[in-house]
Parts: structure tokens; C-alpha cells; sequence
């Protein structure tokens, strides 16, 4: 009998505050329906395709007021790291091998996409035996590794490709930090926004654009100037585990019409 236990830890955001990778400034034209036109800042260097990142860096919205709209798209971008999982995993007596369930999808369903497996300690692989993937099941999306030491118990590390999607969340949210002469979201600003796909689901390397919409309420009163952000994070697939989740915010920046 062999136990094969996923091993995770707790809920861990990392925020990273106005570091969208992006290095465009957008300025909608604050009409009833606007023309939005993209300003690049020249001589910066697009970010790498592994990379996670999030476009544009500040949306600024000038001339806005009650009743009015004004959109733009946030484009996300998923990078790509190969997937790292750890087990616990037993061995019965004479036993030398164990299927392994991966958490994501197998690259291409080749073990040759299994990029190293580690034992913490070294004394587990049989004599004369190295572990190796010799084996892939697509139904079950396991592995089948050989050369363990049997009767043994060890924590197992296995590195692989992968070609699972990867969810994100986008969403609302008041900002940590204000640029100078922006005052923080009026009350109930939260509900002006609405963000077309909330939940994108993005393939390794994919592109994507997310619709945002503010839309100010005719009778709404909000300061000359004021600020919101756009936050975009993966979802967590640890459950009551652990995860760590960097947050990436786009800044969007409102002048009112008549403020200076």
C-alpha cells in the first residue's frame, strides 16, 4: 500500500503596487460613448512572454461627469513556468515504482516533459537506480516513476511541463496608494464598474483583452479628482492550503469636467 499525499501550505498575497509591466498611458475621451486612443511611453522594451503581465499601466479619464461612460480594455497576458508539485509518497516492501497524480496536464502526455524528480533524502533510490518517469496513463493524468527504495517513506519533488490553462480573477479595488492631487473612490464607486469577463481562463503564453466600464450615475457625486484600480490575480487552486499570488493593479486616474 503507497500514500500519495499532495502537499500544500496556506494563503499568502504578494501585492505589487503600480508595477504593471506595461509602460502605456491611455486617455479615454469622456463622452457618452468614448474614443479611447493609446499614448506609448518610447524606448521601453516590451516584457518577456514568460512573464506575467497586465496592460495598460494608468487609464486617465479626463473631463468626466455623472451620467457619463468610458471604457478600455485591459489586456492580460499568462506567462509560463513549468509546474513544480510536492507528495508525500510510501512505499511497501518490494516495492520499487508508484503512480504519481500530477495537478496539471501533462505536456504533449510525454513523460520526455518530466524534468526532474527529487528525493529529499538520498538514501531512498534503490542501489544502482536512478527515479524515472517511465510511464503516462491520460486518463488519470498520472505518472509512472521507478527506482524507489521499497518500504520506505520520502517527500517527493516532480518538475514537468505542462499545458494547463490558468484562471484569473479581475476586479474593483481601492487603491493602496494615491497619485498626488487624486482623492480615494467616492462611496459606492465599486458598482460603476463593471468588468466584462471577471474570470478569464488563459492557455500558457495567451493574450487576452478584459472590457472595462465606468459608468457614473447621473445624481453620483465624486471629488474633482479621484483614482481606482484594477486588479489582476491567478486564482488559487490550493483550497485550504497554501498559495502565494502576485497581484498586479492597472491605475485608472478621473478628472471631472470644469476641475483643473
Amino acid at each position: 500500500m503507497k500514500l500519495i499525499k499532495s502537499l500544500t501550505a496556506g494563503m499568502l498575497i504578494l501585492v505589487l503596487c503600480l508595477v504593471s509591466t506595461s509602460c502605456t498611458v491611455n486617455t479615454p475621451l469622456s463622452t457618452v460613448t468614448p474614443v479611447s486612443t493609446p499614448t506609448p511611453i518610447s524606448g521601453i522594451e516590451p516584457p518577456p512572454i514568460e512573464r506575467n503581465w497586465i496592460s495598460p499601466a494608468v487609464v486617465q479619464v479626463a473631463n468626466f461627469y455623472p451620467g457619463a461612460t468610458a471604457e478600455w480594455a485591459i489586456q492580460v497576458h499568462n506567462g509560463y513556468s513549468s509546474a513544480v508539485d510536492k507528495y508525500l509518497v510510501t512505499t511497501d516492501p518490494n516495492e520499487y515504482s508508484a503512480w504519481i497524480h500530477l495537478k496539471k496536464i501533462l505536456k504533449e502526455g510525454n513523460v520526455a516533459n518530466v524534468i526532474d524528480i527529487l528525493s529529499t533524502d538520498k538514501k531512498d533510490v534503490a542501489t544502482g537506480e536512478v527515479l524515472t518517469a517511465i510511464s503516462y496513463n491520460a486518463s488519470t493524468n498520472e505518472i509512472k516513476i521507478e527506482g524507489f527504495k521499497p518500504d520506505f517513506a520520502r517527500y517527493l519533488t516532480i518538475e514537468y511541463d505542462h499545458q494547463s490553462s490558468t484562471t484569473y480573477s479581475v476586479y474593483y479595488r481601492n487603491p493602496d496608494t494615491l497619485k498626488a492631487g487624486y482623492s480615494a473612490p467616492p462611496a459606492g464607486a465599486q458598482s460603476w464598474i463593471i468588468i466584462a469577463d471577471p474570470s478569464p481562463v488563459l492557455a500558457p503564453y495567451e493574450t487576452r483583452e478584459v472590457m472595462v466600464t465606468l459608468m457614473m450615475p447621473s445624481k453620483a457625486v465624486a471629488p474633482d479628482k479621484w483614482s481606482f484600480w484594477v486588479g489582476v490575480t491567478e486564482k488559487s487552486n490550493a483550497g485550504a492550503g497554501v498559495a502565494i499570488s502576485i497581484e498586479l493593479c492597472s491605475t485608472w486616474l478621473i478628472c471631472m469636467k470644469g476641475a483643473n
